[in-house]
């Protein structure tokens, strides 16, 4: 018989990743690899690891608050796709990291800082 520590279980946090697009199927392609990605390294959405993805329905104003609610769910990681989602999440934290698929070099202005995003 196998016992099992209820309390050590429990306390197992489940990572979690925050995906924000301007658009819901702007990012469908990019969705499906990164899933396939990240299994080559062990992690499996529904597994060890949940995914919510969030869309501002193509109306930039939307992008402020849902980064912030994201900010505020304690998240492990925010993925974005675009400049616009991109500004949005980096003007609400300096603590979650965030990954900028898709942003290009250019829209850098200082080494850390898109364009556009709060100092």
């Amino acid at each position: 018989m196998t016992s099992i520590d209820f309390a050590k279980a429990h306390q197992t946090k489940i990572p979690r990743i925050d995906w924000l697009a301007l658009r819901p199927t702007s990012a469908a392609s990019a969705i499906a690899v990164f899933r396939g990605e990240i299994a080559k390294f062990g992690y499996i959405e529904a597994g060890n690891i949940v995914i919510e993805f969030r869309s501002a329905d193509n109306k930039l104003d939307r992008l402020p608050a849902l980064a912030e609610e994201m900010a505020r769910l304690k998240v492990n990681v925010l993925v974005t796709l675009a400049v616009n989602e991109a500004v949005a999440v980096t003007n609400i934290t300096k603590i979650i990291s965030i990954v900028f698929a898709g942003v290009a070099s250019g829209e850098w202005t200082i080494p850390g800082r898109l364009r556009g995003a709060r100092e």
